[in-house]
């Protein structure tokens, strides 16, 4: 859009989201709901729909966009990205987030039209490095920043000692029933576990790929089945001898992880990070000494 507003104007850019507005009202029911959601981005909610019928959808707005010979004028193109309750979560913020994640993908594709997967992480955005950190509540963000510089400011010189603060400053930022936490320098190790619970080693190893937090959704039988709301993030540095794991879970009638944990996540990692590189030098210079 910014090129198109560029070569033609704002108004012939107004003209254009119209149409498309009125392409995609066009193909929904009075249950539905659809609203523009940012500059050229609208969201759409489908009521009692399929997995199927809902990819059906985005093929027919497709179709409709590429057939429009006032958009074929000016070379327009759209992305859909499609994601489902309740294979993908069930809260709206992290529907969308990974709604938007797929159509990130499918602006990379001559396909313009992606069904979310594991491997497409979350959508946070360019500028929300401070989501999760910054609220409504100004109570609820000065204690969240008291917590992050206790934790930039944390005692290096032992690690033991070091990863029981590391642990329980995460149960002061983050929401969860069970947490795995887990040190490696230089095959010195800190294991932390609340609670003894199954771990899924498949979404550590996702992290690794996306080299991002993963949040995913796990069926656990113990004693009750419940549904629990999974984020894991791993990290490990081999040339620095390094390796940490953070691993939390929560039942879903409780809490859903979300794009703000997820982005909590990452910051106190990349705190970590720096923390466990000067703890291995430490360690590898005492043992030259």
């Amino acid at each position: 859009m910014n090129q198109i507003n560029s070569e033609y104007g704002s108004e012939i850019g107004d003209k254009i989201l119209q149409k498309i507005a009125k392409i995609l009202n066009s193909n929904i029911s009075s249950y539905d709901i659809i609203g523009r959601y940012m500059g050229d981005e609208f969201v759409i909610s489908y009521q009692n729909i399929s997995k199927t019928d809902l990819h059906n959808k985005g093929e027919q707005i497709l179709n409709s966009i590429s057939k429009n010979d006032f958009l074929k004028k000016y070379d327009v193109s759209v992305s859909i990205g499609l994601s489902f309750i309740p294979d993908h979560g069930e809260k709206v913020d992290i529907v969308i987030s990974k709604a938007i994640a797929a159509m990130t993908v499918a602006k990379k594709r001559k396909n313009k039209l992606v069904l979310w997967e594991d491997k497409y992480g979350l959508y946070r955005g360019k500028h929300d490095i401070l989501a999760g950190v910054i609220n409504k509540d100004f109570s609820s963000t000065e204690k969240i920043i008291r917590n992050l510089i206790e934790l930039i400011i944390i005692g290096k010189n032992n690690l033991t000692e070091y990863g029981k603060e590391i642990k329980d400053i995460l149960k002061r930022l983050l929401n969860y029933d069970y947490l795995y936490f887990y040190i490696n320098v230089n095959n010195n190790e800190y294991i932390y576990k609340n609670k003894e619970f199954e771990i899924v080693e498949d979404s550590l190893k996702e992290s690794i790929t996306n080299n991002d937090s993963v949040i995913n959704v796990e069926w656990i039988e113990n004693g009750n089945e419940k549904s629990y709301s999974t984020i894991a993030r791993r990290n490990v540095y081999e040339a620095e001898n390094i390796k940490y794991e953070i691993y939390m879970m929560i039942p879903m009638d409780e809490y859903e992880y979300n794009h703000n944990d997820a982005n909590m996540i990452n910051i106190i990692n990349k705190i970590i990070r720096g923390q466990l590189f000067y703890i291995s030098f430490k360690t590898k210079n005492r043992k030259s000494d």
